[in-house]
């Protein structure tokens, strides 16, 4: 008996093969880390994250204010939102790295920021970047 249970792995055998399956997988370490999408998170996420970086001393108070998601104001959907046509949505997750982008580039071609309001939209820009782990362009 003791005989048998020595021997008992030679008389079982290996499992079979799926034809359809590739003969040679990657190790899970050589495949591709999946690029990080932006920097997901709502409004909210995002007042919560810049005042945290204002206690933390990274952002003056002029810079934290301008942070601030303006889907947070009380007015917006009498005021932008009625514009738009959009209501507020402080909890709904979006890429709020995209979402800078596109304001900066908007004030670029429509509005005229002085060189301060610039330098804090480029800053808040760059510290998106570093949050969502990307290379920045802009150092902050």
């Amino acid at each position: 008996m003791i005989m048998d249970l020595l021997f008992s792995w030679r008389r079982r055998r290996p499992p079979r093969r799926d034809p359809l399956l590739p003969r040679l997988a990657l190790p899970a370490i050589s495949r591709p880390a999946p690029r990080p999408e932006g920097c997901p998170m709502s409004p909210r996420e995002m007042a919560d994250w810049a005042y945290e970086l204002y206690l933390g001393g990274i952002l003056s108070w002029e810079d934290y204010r301008f942070a601030l998601p303006s889907d947070l104001h009380r007015d917006y959907n009498a005021t932008i939102g009625a514009l738009t046509g959009e209501t507020a949505a402080p909890n709904r997750r979006r890429d709020m790295l995209a979402d800078w982008q596109g304001r900066i580039a908007f004030a670029r071609d429509h509005q005229h920021w002085d060189a301060e309001m610039h330098r804090r939209a480029e800053r808040i820009l760059s510290l998106l970047h570093r949050r969502a782990g990307l290379h920045s362009p802009i150092s902050a």
